[in-house]
C-alpha cells in the first residue's frame, strides 16, 4: 500500500526531532488529508502507535489529538502485536512523565492511559 504524501509528511514530522512534531503542524497536515490518520504505517501501525513510541517523544497533546481523530487506532495492533497502550505500558514512556490529571485531555487519551496504567489511574 502506498502512503499518501500527507501521511508520509506527518510521520516524518512525528520523527523529526527529539521533541516530536508540534501539535499545530500535525493538525494542519491532518486537516489537509483527514484520511491520513487511518492509514497504517508498515510495521509501526498507525500514527498513534508512532506517536506513543518514546524515540519519537510526541507530546501528550499530539497523542491526544491523534487518539481523538482516529479512536479505532487504540485497538489496532502493529506488527509487534502491540496496541498503543501496550507501547506506553512497556516503558516506552517514563512513568514519572505521566500526567497527574487526565481530565484535561480527551476521553480517548484518558482511556489509553487507563489501559496502559490501570494501577495508576484507577477509576
Amino acid at each position: 500500500m502506498r502512503l499518501s504524501l500527507c501521511k508520509r509528511r506527518i510521520a516524518l514530522e512525528l520523527c523529526r526531532s527529539n521533541h516530536g512534531a508540534p501539535l499545530e503542524i500535525v493538525k494542519a497536515l491532518v486537516k489537509a488529508d483527514p484520511d491520513s490518520v487511518e492509514e497504517i504505517l508498515s510495521a509501526h501501525g498507525s500514527l498513534l502507535h508512532l506517536a506513543c513510541e518514546s524515540e519519537f517523544i510526541s507530546s501528550l497533546e499530539v497523542i491526544d489529538f491523534l487518539a481523538e481523530a482516529y479512536p479505532e487506532a487504540m485497538n489496532i495492533k502493529n506488527d509487534d502485536d502491540q496496541m498503543p497502550s501496550d507501547i506506553i505500558r512497556q516503558g516506552q514512556r517514563k512513568e514519572d512523565s505521566l500526567p497527574a490529571d487526565l481530565s484535561v485531555f480527551s476521553e480517548h487519551l484518558e482511556k489509553l492511559f487507563r489501559q496502559a496504567f490501570p494501577e495508576t489511574y484507577a477509576a
